[in-house]
C-alpha cells in the first residue's frame, strides 16, 4: 500500500471520511467517502457527494492515488452532512470484499445484482457504461449503453486496464432506469416534441 497504508487502515477502522485525489493534471479531481474494502493493491469507497449525499461505490487501484486526505475540514463537513441522513440517495448494498481483487469483486457483485456500472479505462475519461455480461480473471465483458439507455454494443476490457469502477451512483441508477423503461422514455420524448 505504500505511503497511504496507515491512513487507509485508520480510515477503515474508525470509519473516517477520506478524500482521494487521482488526477495529476487536475488536483480538484477527487472522490470522497468511506472505505468499505481494502487490500494491498486496491480500495473501494462508499461514495458521497457534496453535502453528504450518498452516491454509490467506487473501486480503484492504490497505485493511481496521488494523495489522500483524512480528518480535514472538508472530510468533517461531508461526514457531518452524511450523518444527518436527509440527503440520502438509495444505492445498492454491496458486500465487503475481504479476499481477492476489489475491482474484480465489485464487477462480480454488479453482475450478480444486475447493476449498471461505469468502467473508467484511463485518466483521460474514456469509459464504458453498462451491464457486466461476463467476467474472468483477465477480462470483463460489458454491454455498453449511451446516457439515454440505448445499447451501443458489447466491449471486452482487460482487467489490468481498468482505472476504476463505479457502481450504484446516481448517474448509473438513472441510466439503468432509462434502459429498463426505454419505451416509457421514448413516449415521454414524443409527447415533449408535440
Amino acid at each position: 500500500m505504500g505511503p497511504f497504508d496507515k491512513m487507509l487502515r485508520h480510515g477503515l477502522q474508525h470509519e473516517n471520511a477520506v478524500s482521494v485525489h487521482y488526477d495529476k493534471s487536475d488536483y480538484t479531481a477527487v472522490f470522497c467517502g468511506y472505505i468499505d474494502s481494502l487490500n494491498e493493491h486496491e480500495c473501494r469507497l462508499r461514495m458521497h457527494r457534496r453535502y453528504g449525499m450518498a452516491d454509490g461505490w467506487r473501486a480503484f487501484r492504490l497505485e493511481d492515488v496521488i494523495f489522500l486526505e483524512i480528518n480535514g475540514q472538508y472530510e468533517h463537513r461531508l461526514a457531518y452532512f452524511a450523518s444527518l441522513g436527509d440527503h440520502q440517495f438509495p444505492f445498492p448494498q454491496l458486500g465487503q470484499i475481504k479476499d481477492g481483487s476489489i475491482i474484480q469483486g465489485t464487477l462480480r457483485q454488479a453482475k450478480e445484482l444486475g447493476l449498471f456500472v461505469s468502467i473508467r479505462m484511463d485518466a483521460d475519461n474514456y469509459q464504458l457504461n453498462g451491464f457486466v455480461q461476463s467476467i474472468s480473471d483477465e477480462t470483463v465483458t460489458i454491454m455498453d449503453h449511451d446516457p439515454f439507455g440505448l445499447p451501443t454494443g458489447e466491449a471486452v476490457v482487460p482487467l489490468d486496464e481498468v482505472f476504476y469502477v463505479i457502481c450504484g451512483s446516481m448517474e448509473c441508477q438513472r441510466t439503468q432506469h432509462l434502459v429498463e423503461h426505454q419505451q416509457e422514455f421514448l413516449e415521454f420524448r414524443k409527447q415533449q416534441t408535440q
